[in-house]
């Protein structure tokens, strides 16, 4: 990858955030990405900017929001249930006014990627663990 030189690919994790903009009635809490360097902020761009010329997507957002996704209703699976929320219209928000004031400056610690995996959304593949199933997988440094 040229945009990334010879440098290890590194960010941190800190602070929590919500997709939306009422902290009382959420579906989305996730991990900011501090991306010092830039440099993942400009790899994970490029990526769309191709996409988008190549016309495998649209763009909807100037930048991509670098986050990790810790809390998530789609997902949610009360006792006894399957978790297939997904397969029903509503979705059952929760309130994170308690969990952003008591963790919301929480550093979750640094990664160091060593890979990056492209997956289709929506597609229904799934990993045994439950991931999203890559379409391809991007080993950032191949000499480690």
């Amino acid at each position: 990858l040229p945009l990334l030189g010879v440098d290890k690919l590194s960010f941190n994790i800190c602070g929590l955030e919500i997709m939306n903009d009422d902290p009382s009635d959420v579906d989305v809490l996730y991990g900011k990405i501090v991306d010092k360097s830039g440099k993942l902020q400009n790899i994970v761009d490029a990526i769309v900017d191709k996409f988008v010329s190549s016309g495998l997507m649209k763009k909807e957002y100037d930048r991509v929001k670098l986050h990790a996704t810790l809390l998530n209703t789609l997902f949610r699976k009360d006792e006894g249930d399957l978790g297939d929320k997904h397969l029903v219209k509503d979705r059952e928000s929760f309130d994170s006014r308690q969990i952003l004031e008591t963790w919301g400056e929480v550093s979750l610690g640094s990664v160091e990627m060593t890979e990056l995996h492209l997956s289709q959304r929506r597609a229904g593949r799934r990993t045994t663990a439950g991931y999203y199933l890559p379409s391809a997988v991007i080993k950032l440094f191949s000499c480690q």
